[in-house]
C-alpha cells in the first residue's frame, strides 16, 4: 500500500466511519435519556429559574451540535435528526414536568435553525469552518478562546 492509498484509507475511516459512529452514538444516548425522562414518574415540577438555566444550557448545546455537524460533515443527517427533535418540541405541553426532554428538543431546534441558516448562506453546501479559514471554530475550546483573546479582545 503506497502513501496515497493509506491516506484514502485513513480519510475514509476517520471522516465516514468515525464520524458516523460518534454521531450515531450521541443520538442513541440522547434518545435513551429522553425516553427515561418521558417514562419516569413526575413527582415534582421544575421551577422557572431551573427552566431558564436549562434554556441557556440547551442553547449552548445546540450551538455545539451545529459546530460538530458542520465540521464533522454531518449536516444533512444532523438536520434530519434535529427536525424530529424540533417537531417533538412543538407538541410539548409541559416542559416543567420533563426538563431533560425539553433540553434536548430545544437544543435540536437551535441546531436545526443554525444548520438551515448556514446551508442557505453557503448555497446548501455546509462548508467546514477550516475550509473558510475559521479553523479556531472547529477545534478544541482553548484555541477558540485564544482566537478571541488575540483577535477580538485586543482591538
Amino acid at each position: 500500500m503506497n502513501g496515497n492509498e493509506l491516506q484514502h484509507t485513513v480519510y475514509f475511516l476517520d471522516e465516514y466511519i468515525g464520524h458516523s459512529m460518534a454521531f450515531y452514538g450521541w443520538i442513541i444516548i440522547f434518545i435513551l435519556m429522553i425516553l427515561a425522562d418521558e417514562t419516569r414518574k413526575v413527582d415534582a415540577t421544575t421551577s422557572y429559574l431551573e427552566l431558564l438555566v436549562l434554556f441557556i444550557l440547551s442553547s449552548i448545546q445546540g450551538i455545539g451540535w451545529f459546530m460538530a455537524a458542520v465540521e464533522g460533515q454531518f449536516a444533512i443527517p444532523g438536520m434530519t435528526i434535529c427536525l424530529l427533535g424540533t417537531m417533538n418540541l412543538l407538541f410539548r405541553s409541559a416542559p416543567t414536568k420533563h426538563p431533560i426532554s425539553f433540553c434536548f428538543h430545544f437544543a435540536s431546534f437551535v441546531c436545526l435553525t443554525l444548520l438551515i441558516l448556514w446551508g442557505y448562506y453557503y448555497s446548501w453546501t455546509w462548508p467546514e469552518f477550516r475550509v473558510l479559514g475559521l479553523g479556531t471554530f472547529s477545534t478544541w475550546p482553548g484555541q477558540f478562546l485564544n482566537y478571541f483573546q488575540n483577535n477580538v479582545l485586543k482591538r
